[in-house]
């Protein structure tokens, strides 16, 4: 028997530990139950049980300012007490603190496997099946009582096909199209909280619907209205030529690529990332280069994803082009054109967006020009609210 087969029969757990646990000193992958911690495990569940959704219990617990899942665990997020409802669910592979058998002192292994698709070259997980599962008891790791954890499970199969039908299983709906498919998406911001704005739902015509995040994962934002994206991008459309190329828009376009540049002497920041983001393009051509050759499938939407990759990666070489290398100096604060290509650019976005607002090109230069779109919240039917900061990166 071999070292990880062992430590698996013992009830050794490698790697991270669950909320609830903290690892036990001087025991290697041995854990104890972290008694603050089990408490909100057991609110969690006694509140998901009474009927409460977990968008809700979330929010209590972000207004409460309790340590989140990761607060004591990770550096990066060091005494965050921002919860998502994602934590407790577990999302599509229900692995959440409501789906976590360790709760009720089991250790489940070998219940899903990593299998590399030798058509896209992405790993994905599959379950195993049941016979194949390694089921370890450690009753001193019991948290939630085994009643309130039946009752828990009973509740989110019944919510589970109460949502998606009698399978209980999630369907990606195909009307919501992937992040990078809209000309708005990735460049809205709430008006309340700044947070980003993600494509949430959609309309009754297939049009993506974006909310805001904090308020639709976290309930930590109060602007819980959704809005239809296209509606936004005709609004944005038909003001874009007036907000942009006015005298004080070029100003200001000015003032901040000016702040830019100084912070970019400073660090080179955006030189570093246009040369990350460079090497990212590149290897994603390729991979998909690989996936269509080696494919069986009509590579229509492989070739489009390429097309994509190939104008972003263009646009990124002429933005390093005109930066010039990380030691040189960037161009003059007072270049003399700046207001004509500015002008110019704002233009030609301008006239895209009438003729082809989900072009390939147009939303490349969309996102050279624009740096956020703020959305303020309204009431229902009236007019939208919206302004357009200009890219602080604008580049000659």
């Amino acid at each position: 028997m071999n070292h990880d087969s062992r430590s698996k029969k013992s009830g050794r757990i490698p790697g991270s530990y669950a909320y609830g646990y903290r690892p036990r000193p001087g025991a290697p992958g041995e854990r104890v139950i972290d008694e603050n911690e089990a408490k909100i495990v057991v609110r969690i569940f006694t509140e998901y049980v009474s009927g409460r959704s977990t968008r809700d219990i979330a929010a209590d617990l972000t207004r409460q300012g309790l340590p989140s899942p990761g607060a004591t665990r990770h550096k990066n997020k060091a005494g965050r007490t921002t919860w998502n409802h994602q934590c407790i669910t577990g999302g599509r592979h229900g692995r959440g603190i409501i789906g976590n058998e360790l709760y009720i002192g089991e250790i489940h292994w070998n219940v899903r496997s990593t299998i590399l698709n030798p058509e896209t070259q992405k790993k994905q997980k599959r379950r195993n099946p049941e016979d194949r599962h390694i089921i370890v008891k450690k009753p001193e790791l019991r948290i939630v009582p085994q009643v309130l954890w039946d009752r828990a499970q009973k509740v989110r199969s019944g919510r589970a096909i109460h949502m998606f039908g009698p399978t209980g299983k999630p369907r990606r709906r195909p009307v919501i199209p992937r992040n990078n498919e809209h000309p708005l998406a990735g460049v809205l911001r709430c008006g309340v909280c700044n947070g980003n704005m993600r494509i949430a739902q959609s309309s009754r015509n297939g049009a993506p619907r974006a909310a805001c995040a904090n308020a639709h994962q976290r309930g930590t934002c109060e602007h819980t209205r959704s809005f239809d994206m296209d509606v936004l991008l005709e609004d944005v459309s038909s003001k874009m030529e007036l907000r942009l190329l006015s005298p004080k828009a070029i100003e200001e376009a000015m003032r901040a690529w000016k702040e830019e540049r100084k912070n970019d002497r400073k660090k080179n920041s955006e030189h570093a990332n246009l040369e990350r983001r460079l090497r990212t393009l590149t290897t994603e051509i390729e991979r998909l280069s690989y996936a269509i050759a080696n494919s069986r499938r009509k590579p229509d939407e492989l070739l489009k994803r390429i097309d994509e990759c190939d104008v972003e990666r263009e646009t990124v070489k002429e933005r390093l082009r005109l930066l010039g290398s990380g030691s040189e100096n960037v161009i003059p604060f007072d270049h003399p054109k700046f207001g004509d290509r500015y002008r110019s650019e704002a233009k030609r976005l301008v006239t895209a967006l009438k003729i082809n607002p989900k072009a390939i090109e147009t939303r490349v230069a969309f996102r050279n020009l624009i740096d956020s779109i703020v959305v303020h919240p309204v009431r229902k039917r009236d007019a939208l609210r919206i302004y357009s900061v200009p890219e602080q990166r604008f580049p000659f």
